[in-house]
């Protein structure tokens, strides 16, 4: 018989430090230890049924440098590249380099790039993404897609990081069929030049080059010998290294919500060629920001995408993730505890991974510390760059220290985290789970100090009125509460420590 864990502590099999490797700590440039704030405690991914990552680990496991891919869709916290490059880069060292993955020329689209580099254009083109629902030109895996009539057009990757020396694997994402024009690729002093009236298979979606040498830039060069108004549709641009590795896929759009798979039309045609071990389903902010509730709707597009996935890519491995609590125009997203509750039902059900971001981040009214910390922007809803770096380092901790436990856990079925709040039921568990197990509540927080009081913030109110009001001053209540500043949110819970008047 199998045995089900569900934690309620972080137990010391999955202490960080002892399952990432030696050189862990020169990766990390913002350490979660620095924040007490952070749920360490839950910073694992959850799984109830153990079978789903037995595919994935047994490829992990593999000494040397195996190929691992993995494709992270999402918003505008995934699309700049903050977060994931973090993770890339560490999943990278551990496990070698396989490559870029994906990118887009943004600049085409007028919005902003990725974080380790900038593109430009000549020439005419229309473009469109996952925002527009229904897309105003057909999409492909990346969420963008750029279309040109132009006889003679370009546009080049600028990286402004150096790039691994060595051969490179370029692969553009277009439409070959039913156009005569010719692509050239060229970095340092390296070219190749492809012809679409021959460029092999239709089926394949993508113009593959090789160069033996690159640099820091690439250039793309169009031209269309034939006055016929053929078109040039550009969906995105691979690139992997001539070795095993990691190749970490970034394909957040920013203001994207669940729904931005479901009308991406060549889906089916270009997902399979990313080949990937791992999807991550990242969105959540858009779909819950502007009404502050879930859409009746919103579960049966979650499970719709998922089922899209898997349809298109039936090896994949599912990531289900939550978001993070978040303020907006001065009200507390509640939502966000809605969604978390959301995810996790969806993805036991639905036997995928599930990582509760909104938790291990903090919880209910958590942004304000993230703020006063300087780790989100002035909006509440988007993280510094400092804070992404937090974030990628904390998914990277709990993905790794996950597939060390399961290693040493193999015949147990599940590994769920119990609810932070003692009167929430445990989730329920999939039919794939042998022999449902009792969990165990945890202990119930300790009683407050008879003097304690806890007051709920009204609208209009402010610190000093509530300091005056409960006879205790403006510091106390920023030291009792750990505020950085004065700023509070109506519905905020704070610790005013002497009794109700």
């Amino acid at each position: 018989m199998r045995t089900a864990l569900y934690i309620l502590l972080l137990v010391p099999l999955l202490v960080f430090a002892a399952l990432t490797g030696k050189n862990n700590h020169e990766l990390l440039l913002n350490s979660p230890a620095d924040y007490d704030f952070i749920d360490h405690s839950a910073n694992v991914v959850e799984y109830n049924n153990n079978k789903i990552l037995q595919t994935f680990y047994e490829k992990w496991k593999i000494e040397g440098y195996s190929n691992i891919s993995i494709a992270h869709f999402g918003d505008s916290h995934v699309q700049p590249d903050y977060f994931t490059s973090v993770v890339r880069q560490q999943l990278q060292q551990l496990k070698g380099n396989g490559g870029r993955g994906m990118i887009f020329p943004y600049s085409m689209a007028k919005t902003y790039s990725q974080s380790d580099y900038k593109s430009k254009f000549t020439g005419n083109w229309k473009t469109a993404n996952s925002i527009q629902n229904p897309p105003q030109i057909p999409l492909g895996v990346s969420g963008f897609v750029a279309q040109t009539t132009d006889t003679a057009a370009s546009f080049s990757i600028f990286f402004t990081k150096p790039q691994p020396a060595g051969p490179k694997f370029i692969k553009v994402y277009c439409k070959k069929n039913l156009t005569t024009y010719q692509l050239t690729v060229k970095s340092k002093r390296q070219y190749q030049s492809l012809s679409f009236e021959n460029a092999g298979d239709p089926e394949i979606p993508y113009a593959l080059f090789y160069l033996p040498e690159t640099g820091d830039t690439l250039e793309f060069i169009l031209q269309n010998k034939y006055l016929n108004n053929n078109l040039f549709e550009l969906y995105g641009i691979s690139i992997e290294n001539n070795a095993g590795g990691v190749i970490y896929h970034n394909l957040g759009v920013g203001g994207a919500t669940y729904s931005a798979v479901l009308n991406q039309q060549y889906f089916n045609q270009q997902f399979p060629f990313l080949a990937p071990d791992l999807v991550i389903l990242d969105w959540g902010t858009n779909d819950i920001i502007y009404k502050n509730k879930l859409e009746a709707d919103l579960a049966g597009v979650v499970v719709a995408t998922i089922n899209k996935v898997r349809n298109a890519y039936p090896n994949a491995l599912i990531m289900l993730t939550s978001v993070q609590d978040m303020n907006r125009k001065g009200v507390n997203i509640s939502a966000a505890k809605d969604f978390s509750d959301l995810m996790r039902t969806i993805a036991f059900e639905q036997s995928c991974l599930y990582y509760d971001w909104y938790r291990v981040a903090g919880g209910a009214y958590s942004m304000n510390k993230w703020f006063n910390n300087k780790l989100a922007q002035p909006d509440n809803i988007h993280l510094s760059v400092k804070g992404y770096e937090l974030k990628g380092n904390l998914f990277y901790e709990a993905l790794t220290k996950t597939l060390q436990y399961y290693n040493a856990n193999k015949d147990t079925c599940c590994l769920v985290l119990t609810s932070p709040q003692p009167n929430t039921p445990p989730p329920t568990q999939s039919a794939v789970t042998e022999t449902p197990q009792p969990v165990y509540p945890a202990p119930p927080p300790p009683a407050p100090k008879e003097n304690n009081c806890r007051y709920v913030v009204k609208t209009g109110d402010t610190l000093t009125a509530i300091a005056r009001k409960y006879a205790v001053s403006v510091k106390e209540l920023m030291q009792w509460n750990k505020l950085g500043n004065e700023k509070i949110l109506v519905g905020q819970d704070l610790l005013i420590n002497k009794k109700c008047r």
